[in-house]
């Protein structure tokens, strides 16, 4: 797992300078999502947190609280999105 935003490009080049091969013997995967991930080589798996969906529901929350003041379901649930790319595919199994 990679972080911060924008690290995957390094951190395939550091796994080659190591020898290694993304997809193969090491698997990575980026905590953000990037346009640039579904281009690079291996393309890189992403979890993408649909930050635009999260923040309009915590809005939708702040404006319950706010003319409510209490919540009916204070328990609320986000679900992120997992985009699986080559660089977790793994070995293939031997046959």
């Amino acid at each position: 797992m990679v972080a911060p935003s924008g690290s995957a490009p390094a951190t395939l080049a550091a796994a080659a300078r190591a020898g290694r091969r993304v997809g193969d013997d090491l698997l990575v995967a980026a905590c953000v999502d990037e346009p640039a991930h579904a281009l690079l080589s291996p393309t890189v798996t992403s979890i993408d947190l649909e930050a635009r969906a999260l923040g309009s529901a915590c809005l939708d929350l702040l404006v319950e609280v706010w003319d409510a003041g209490e919540l009916a379901h204070p328990v609320r649930v986000a679900e992120a999105r997992l985009i699986v790319r080559g660089s977790t595919a793994g070995r293939e199994p031997a046959v």
